[in-house]
């Protein structure tokens, strides 16, 4: 562990988690065989969702503490003799998924949102490599390329009619009801509400040699190894390329806004497709859209260009219209959205924001302390800004977290910031965490305080 530099979960061999009464026999492990350590990812001791009402922390003694709207997750008590060493945390809007060490899977929340995996907990024990939500149901990959998915039947919760196909699954894509499996040989099998993106019938002749799966709300885009782009689902979200498709080459990656898509070409231009309002429209700005080298999206887009100048387009007054920050966007680093507004981190550690006032979009009456900034995060209505010095800022609607007001004398010394969708966690050095926002979604976990989790 001290070698790998973060917590050991399991070990697994051949691609199978080993179990605790595993022998060498059973297993055909012999001598010069190569057993492979799984270990904790950064981050995961802290587990929110940007669309959900809960959260879920790994404590210090090995337990989860949630907290939050109990129908969400937020209630775990009729699972928490389960919840014991547990190695990773997943959620959707309405639930959690965890692995222990035993390789087990737990769910809790609304069953209608995958909050009871029991109907496939034989399938999921010792083999889950990871786990992906929709919506409203949950998919896991497992160590033989193989996927279990559970939840709303509607949302992707039920694969069995691919699940001949759904082999050698290399990684896992969902719009809010459907799933996308990119297996290892560049094939891409769909399942979930059709309409959704769940049937790529229409298309399969053409979905091959994929290297990646991107999704909007309800429709996906697959990028080709030969740089050019498939669409499918729902037409208005960017389920159809249209006129875009003449210039779909030469692609290099994709982003998606809740409605739309943007490629960004090798050459640095950008091509969008979708509903205009959402950033499927770029012709306004097209001639900007220069020396792209990654596009930011709320419900508008941002493209940062190499030069540290921002272009933007989509709804005016969610973001898409910067012209009253324009001169200020330069040497920018990042850029965060929340649904109706930017906020750009520069290399200088200040902070430019615009779009909708209310949800973020006007920072001014914190922008004097809006420095040394060294990360970001967002509810669906506020900022929160994380200083160098470990102090919070935070600016947007009052309820959705952008008053930290009464938690203020506690947020020192942070590490990390998590969201859902209206309240912060803020993980403290000491491994103690404050909430704040509405409590509805998270911002008040005096149910489970002290709260410390599990550092490392």
């Amino acid at each position: 562990m001290s070698v790998l530099g973060r917590p050991l979960t399991a070990l697994a061999f051949q691609g199978r988690r080993l179990l605790r009464g595993d022998t060498l026999k059973d297993l055909g492990l012999q001598d010069g065989g190569v057993v492979s350590a799984v270990v904790r990812q950064p981050g995961s001791v802290l587990c929110g969702h940007r669309r959900s009402g809960a959260f879920a922390a790994l404590k210090k003694d090995g337990l989860v503490a949630t907290w939050g709207h109990p129908d969400c997750g937020g209630d775990s008590r009729n699972v928490q003799e389960k919840l014991v060493n547990v190695s990773q945390l997943y959620a959707s809007s309405c639930a959690f998924a965890a692995i222990n060490e035993e390789g087990e899977v737990i769910a809790w929340g609304d069953p209608a949102y995958g909050g009871d995996c029991q109907s496939v907990a034989s399938e999921l024990t010792g083999h889950v490599q990871h786990i992906h939500a929709s919506q409203r149901a949950f998919a896991a990959v497992r160590t033989d390329g193989r996927v279990v998915a559970w939840g709303s039947g509607l949302c992707g919760g039920d694969c069995s009619a691919v699940q001949a196909q759904l082999y050698q699954v290399k990684s896992l894509v969902a719009t809010h009801r459907a799933f996308a499996a990119l297996r290892y040989d560049g094939a891409v099998i769909t399942w979930g509400h059709a309409q959704c993106g769940g049937d790529s019938t229409a298309v399969k002749s053409q979905l091959v040699d994929v290297q990646e799966v991107y999704a909007t709300e309800t429709a996906f885009a697959a990028l080709r190894s030969d740089g050019k782009v498939v669409a499918w689902g729902d037409v208005l979200c960017g389920g159809e390329v249209g006129s875009a498709r003449d210039r779909l080459d030469n692609v290099s990656a994709i982003y998606t806004s809740n409605k739309a898509f943007a490629a960004v070409k090798y050459d640095g231009t950008v091509v969008t497709w979708g509903k205009a309002i959402s950033g499927g429209d770029c012709s306004a700005v097209q001639d900007k859209l220069v020396d792209v080298q990654h596009i930011y999206c709320g419900h508008a887009m941002a493209a940062l260009r190499g030069d540290g100048s921002v272009v933007t387009w989509g709804h005016s007054q969610f973001g898409g219209d910067s012209r009253d920050v324009q001169d200020q966007l330069l040497d920018v680093q990042q850029i965060f959205a929340t649904d109706a507004a930017f906020a750009a981190l520069k290399t200088d550690g200040s902070v430019v924001s615009w779009g909708h006032g209310e949800y973020g979009g006007d920072s001014s009456k914190i922008q004097d302390q809006l420095t040394a900034i060294q990360s970001i995060q967002a509810t669906s209505a506020a900022f929160a800004a994380l200083r160098q010095d470990g102090t919070v800022l935070t600016w947007g609607l009052a309820h959705k977290g952008g008053d930290s007001s009464s938690v203020q004398d506690q947020l020192q010394n942070v590490e990390e910031i998590a969201s859902s969708y209206g309240a912060f966690a803020a993980l403290r050095s000491d491994g103690v965490v404050v909430t704040w926002g509405d409590a509805n979604y998270g911002g008040d976990s005096a149910p489970v305080q002290p709260l410390v989790v599990e550092k490392f």
